[in-house]
């Protein structure tokens, strides 16, 4: 789900964007593993290709109701290659995670993730994509980042894309990824 909602965040922050000229994917890291909300035991795994494009294996149970919980997504770039980030002004707003699901996830990355994952899928717009995610084990296997996610006009550096999930009316992050990318 981290990963899924991570390309989907990409998908509204740049579409209708042109490829990029290179990038690498650096790491991927879970926020407050040992949270059981809304997943658990997740692991995220990244391997090596001869295209240069990483596979990326994400698995874990969800273990909550996706309805109560609200998700964030941010870009931050550092052009120095060293940890101090700046927040870009792009990303994905706190809101409900059922309604990032039904909106952009449907429209824009469901067709092309259904073959390397159980997440949902219905093309019906009065199917709720969040009552079909029920609680159960969900993977997401084998997948390569496109570099046509990526917008030709970003500066060559470091960026970090970090992806929240909060409880609906409470301000702690429960649970998250971070990824760092290298562009050039």
């Amino acid at each position: 789900m981290y990963f899924l909602l991570f390309l989907f965040c990409l998908y509204v922050t740049f579409q209708g964007t042109v490829s990029f000229t290179d990038y690498l994917l650096e790491s991927i890291r879970i926020l407050n593993e040992t949270s059981e909300l809304p997943f658990s035991n997740s692991t995220v795994k990244l391997k090596r290709t001869k295209s240069g494009y990483p596979k990326v294996f994400w698995e874990a149970d969800l273990v909550d109701d996706l309805q109560k919980y609200d998700a964030e997504f941010r870009i931050s770039f550092s052009s120095a290659g060293n940890d101090l980030y700046r927040l870009l002004p792009y990303g994905v707003y706190r809101q409900p995670v059922c309604v990032l699901l039904n909106t952009a996830y449907r429209h824009l990355l469901m067709e092309d993730v259904k073959m390397y994952s159980n997440m949902p899928s219905s093309k019906d717009a009065r199917v709720n994509l969040c009552d079909l995610m029920t609680q159960g084990h969900y993977y997401f296997r084998n997948y390569s980042i496109s570099p046509s996610l990526f917008p030709n006009s970003l500066a060559e550096g470091r960026y970090r894309y970090e992806l929240f999930f909060y409880k609906k009316a409470e301000d702690a992050i429960v649970n998250g990824v971070v990824t760092t990318h290298l562009m050039t």
